[in-house]
């Protein structure tokens, strides 16, 4: 089941899925399909032009996270693969958009060349996060956010996801479109940033999992940014 409203009161479009991993994948898919597109898209464009990878190169090093990624969480997987024939693309598709930071660090895509001075901007600076405990808020609740500074030629493939799975909490995160996890919170009040910080390892679905099972759990690795 899924519900798409236009836009959220921030501009971004809203996704709101439901039911099993791969019921909630599909859906996902569905009404990402013209997002994945653009983010498939800009990341084929950036890793010819930094790396001089083709878009099959990218693919076959995603494949090696395959395994890895389904013994870690197989309902992640299971709900790529929905997204991929929601989407109509392959399943190693959606997994190098959830891997492409362990395919190729930042430090490289911050050396393309910059197309706009606002571009020129974002690639000299990095995600900032914040949290503020009731101490130190007027109305004694819990703040937690962050900016996201990466390239502007994502902007067109950025959403947000809300992610309803009972018994588990709901979620809401924003993401770019095929992703299954980033930064967001969740219903048992969870909330999880994600600053790149460098580091040579790290699990695509390591921003999902501890928001899903709302336990005090720390990602190993470092998310993507």
């Amino acid at each position: 089941m899924t519900t798409t409203a236009p836009r959220t009161p921030s501009g971004l479009p809203l996704i709101e899925i439901s039911g099993g991993p791969r019921e909630r994948g599909v859906a996902y898919g569905e009404a990402a399909r013209d997002q994945i597109a653009a983010a498939m898209g800009f990341y084929e464009r950036a890793f010819t032009q930094q790396t001089g990878l083709s878009w099959g190169g990218v693919l076959d090093r995603a494949r090696g996270w395959l395994d890895t990624c389904r013994s870690f969480d197989a309902d992640m997987v299971t709900e790529m693969e929905g997204i991929a024939e929601g989407a109509g693309v392959d399943l190693l598709d959606v997994l190098a958009l959830n891997v492409r930071g362990e395919i190729i660090y930042d430090s490289s895509f911050r050396s393309m060349p910059a197309a706009t001075e606002s571009d020129e901007r974002e690639a000299s600076d990095g995600c900032t996060s914040f949290a503020l405990a009731e101490g130190a808020t007027g109305d004694g609740r819990v703040y937690a956010g962050q900016n996201w500074d990466w390239r502007h030629g994502t902007a067109d493939t950025v959403l947000m996801l809300r992610v309803v799975q009972p018994p588990r909490p709901t979620l809401i995160m924003q993401v770019e479109a095929g992703q299954v996890g980033r930064h967001g919170a969740n219903s048992a009040g969870i909330a999880l940033n994600a600053n790149g910080l460098g580091g040579a390892s790290g699990r695509p679905s390591a921003s999902r999992r501890p928001s899903s099972d709302a336990g005090s759990w720390t990602p190993p690795g470092s998310p993507t940014p």
